[in-house]
């Protein structure tokens, strides 16, 4: 994969990855995590070959800035992901994201439905209340038992992005019933989001739902599964 970065309109910097020729997929990583997740649980590889693959390191994650204000996060993540597109991508755009960027492509799919041609949720969808706690707690946690990883995490960066999130959640239920391309979502039999996505069903049109026996939250991401059920969805949005 190549490695390019762009500066943003209020001075920080993304880094993304891309790889392969073909209509472009965004694929958008979890919460303390980075963009090499989907080359580990081989997303990237299962697709590149027949589409354009694009990766991002959201703020607060692997080599993009990592701003401790709660100002430089929220509607950001959404302002970065379209300059990215913007720049990589034509015409439309298939996303996949996991948790954090499950509900980061959920918003993105009811403010640039223009732009987008379907939607995967991994192991979250539509927070609601107590949403921003919960991002406390995960950040929290985070601080708690991430030490040694590499990037070393920046646990500040992750509180601010914690509290950004109230302007990513809490979708309104009108504007996802106005939601009209392929959605469909993917959640561990054990993961305590599992109600987040089982919401979406009767409220965009459509939206199918797909379980993992006795997987968690955590590790669902990862599940065998994960890339042909991605590419069998994509190609057929």
């Amino acid at each position: 994969m190549r490695t390019s970065q762009l500066e943003t309109d209020d001075g920080e910097e993304v880094f993304y990855k891309f790889a392969g020729r073909g209509k472009p997929v965004l694929l958008i990583h979890g919460f303390t995590m980075c963009s090499e997740m989907w080359t580990t649980n081989g997303v990237v590889q299962k697709l590149c070959d027949d589409y354009k693959v694009i990766t991002p390191d959201l703020r607060g994650h692997g080599l993009s800035s990592r701003p401790h204000n709660r100002s430089g996060y929220g509607l950001k993540l959404l302002d970065d992901m379209a300059a990215i597109l913007e720049r990589e991508a034509t015409g439309m755009v298939d996303i996949v994201g996991f948790s954090l960027g499950a509900e980061l492509a959920l918003k993105l799919a009811t403010t640039m439905p223009s732009r987008i041609s379907s939607v995967f949720l991994i192991g979250s969808g539509w927070t609601r209340e107590n949403g921003v706690a919960l991002y406390r707690e995960f950040a929290s946690w985070a601080r708690e038992n991430q030490a040694g990883l590499t990037p070393r995490p920046d646990y500040d960066a992750f509180d601010a992005l914690a509290e950004g999130m109230s302007e990513i959640i809490d979708v309104p239920k009108a504007e996802l019933e106005q939601i009209e391309v392929p959605c469909t979502g993917l959640v561990g039999e054990d993961d305590p989001e599992y109600v987040n996505l089982e919401a979406l069903r009767g409220v965009i049109p459509g939206f199918g739902l797909a379980v993992i026996p006795g997987v968690p939250h955590e590790t669902s991401w990862r599940d065998p599964s994960v890339p042909d059920r991605v590419r069998n969805f994509i190609g057929s949005a």
